[in-house]
């Protein structure tokens, strides 16, 4: 099970996910491990007179992209944990013969 959740997290810091603001003027560009790649910026947003709403559009596209990588990275450990969790619990209930076993109560089991 820790070994396929290290491979899973490896997986996970290579993909990439973005995020914009001020409707595609600027663009941010994180990965898993939550690292910025890249920044886009539109030309048309960029005016020596009003540099701050340049910085808040950047602010606000890096914070989103961090918080969509977060939010990937929570998912997916999420859903295969339980994945390789149900995996190996199947596994761990397979009798001397192979068959696995699903217990229906305490005292009752029946082998499939």
């Amino acid at each position: 099970m820790q070994k396929q959740m290290e491979n899973m997290q490896k997986e996970l810091e290579e993909k990439e996910v973005e995020a914009s603001a001020g409707g595609g003027a600027v663009t941010a560009i994180v990965n898993g491990k939550k690292e910025l790649l890249n920044i886009q910026i539109d030309e048309s947003v960029v005016d020596p007179e009003d540099i701050e709403m340049l910085q808040d559009l950047v602010l606000a596209a890096v914070n989103e992209a961090l918080r969509k990588a977060e939010d990937m990275v929570s998912s997916e450990m999420q859903k295969n944990y339980w994945r390789i969790k149900y995996t190996r619990s199947v596994n761990s209930r397979r009798n001397f013969n192979g068959a696995v076993c699903i217990t229906y109560s305490k005292s009752h089991r029946t082998a499939i």
